[in-house]
């Protein structure tokens, strides 16, 4: 199934969503990185480790966004 998108999207509208969910992204980052450190001072390591996954997959989704982005620019 193939979502027309772009018929109801400008490239500044989808610029926008891309940059929000950037910084979403980021924050959701930062929160992981911050509950990642509670717990290794909570003295629980194997679950500090866990959120190495959750980074990773957030520092993906974030270079798929940049990348979109730079796409994106390139049609302004």
């Amino acid at each position: 199934m193939a979502i027309n998108y772009d018929a109801h999207l400008t490239v500044e509208q989808k610029k926008a969503i891309v940059e929000n969910r950037l910084q979403q992204f980021a924050s959701e980052a930062y929160q992981t990185e911050l509950n990642q450190q509670i717990q290794a001072r909570q003295g629980n390591a194997e679950v500090a480790a866990s959120y190495d996954e959750s980074l990773s997959l957030i520092e993906t989704a974030i270079a798929v966004h940049e990348e979109e982005l730079v796409n994106l620019s390139k049609h302004a």
